[in-house]
């Protein structure tokens, strides 16, 4: 009885963080262009040149490090969130 119940628990947080994948994918990858034009602002200062592959290359990184790290934080927010959900829906202090 309680490995079904901990294997439907683990199912259910699995769906849960898989909802909160993309949004936070997509999130993450806005933001992270920030980092790379900023840090091309920075490099192309005085003394530095920069050439075209290293800018391209600069905010593609930053792009897929931003969406990495945002999909994970979305799903693991998600998971928190669903968890939260049914806890105050299995109190009763929410309606499901």
């Amino acid at each position: 009885m309680a490995n079904q119940a901990r294997n439907e628990a683990v199912k259910q947080a699995t769906e849960m963080f898989k909802r909160g994948v993309f949004p936070g994918a997509v999130t993450g990858g806005v933001i992270g262009v920030a980092p790379g034009i900023l840090l091309i602002l920075v490099l192309t200062g005085d003394s530095y040149y920069i050439g075209g592959a290293e800018v391209l290359g600069f905010i593609i990184m930053s792009i897929a490090a931003g969406t990495l790290l945002g999909a994970a934080i979305g799903g693991y927010c998600s998971v928190i969130a669903g968890t939260v959900r049914k806890t105050l829906v299995a109190r009763g202090i929410l309606r499901g």
